[in-house]
């Protein structure tokens, strides 16, 4: 069990690693393009937030956009990925980066890939 747990990390490091990529670019570009990614209907991989516990005392990781913490959803263990949304200049442009990783990786299936349980845009 050990073994998935560390697989599961390193996943997340390198989804984070890419994110920071993809919002480096959106900067550089003078973040012209961020609304077209804007998606307003809730998604089939949105959750119900009052579901969701957070051990926010449980850190998992910590990456340049936020950090993710251990936390229950429906009883299940789950990874949380909190975005760090202080920064009001990067704020959209973040936020829908993020909706647009979540929603590829929600239909990512490969078992070498975390599967993507539900997210909160909220």
């Amino acid at each position: 069990m050990a073994k998935s747990t560390i697989v599961t990390k390193t996943d997340l490091k390198r989804m984070d690693e890419q994110l920071e990529r993809h919002l480096d670019k959106l900067f550089r570009k003078g973040c012209d393009d961020t609304k077209s990614l804007e998606v307003t209907k809730k998604q089939e991989w949105e959750l119900d937030p009052t579901k969701l516990k957070i051990n926010v005392n449980h850190l998992i990781a910590e990456g340049a956009y936020g950090s993710v913490y251990k936390g229950y959803y429906n009883g299940q263990q789950v990874a949380v990925k909190i975005l760090d949304l202080s920064n009001e200049q990067r704020r959209d442009i973040l936020t829908n980066a993020f909706t647009q990783e979540v929603s590829i990786w929600y239909n990512l299936h490969h078992p070498n890939i975390a599967k993507l349980q539900k997210d909160c845009p909220n």
